[in-house]
């Protein structure tokens, strides 16, 4: 079965994270981890990181799936919420950043 070693949905971090912080974890592609999957099958002969669609394919009668990372050509956009705090008044105390396209590549202002 493709799904008997699936990874956790939530893990809790060891530190606080700030919003810089998550930003940076959105651009993430696992370089040198064990996740890293441009030296796999599906990364063909030059290392590609961006993975044709559908994810899921079969070959020899074995089934595949290739993992993506977070982030992805196929992005419209993307936001990242940061709470500040309960000092603050409510119309400030929450900012919004918004981001264009791929995570990796893309600036983020606030929305």
């Amino acid at each position: 079965d493709l799904f008997t070693n699936r990874m956790p949905l939530f893990v809790w971090p060891k530190s606080k994270l700030s919003v810089n912080d998550t930003m940076w974890h959105m651009r993430n592609t696992n370089d040198g981890t064990w996740f890293d999957d441009s030296n796999d099958v599906g990364a063909g002969p030059f290392h590609e990181r961006l993975r044709q669609f559908p994810l899921r394919w079969e070959y020899g009668g074995n089934k595949y799936i290739s993992e993506r990372y977070i982030p992805t050509q196929v992005t419209g956009f993307h936001f990242v919420g940061h709470a500040r705090g309960a000092t603050l008044p409510k119309e400030i105390a929450s900012v919004i950043w918004f981001g264009v396209d791929d995570t990796s590549t893309s600036c983020h202002f606030p929305a």
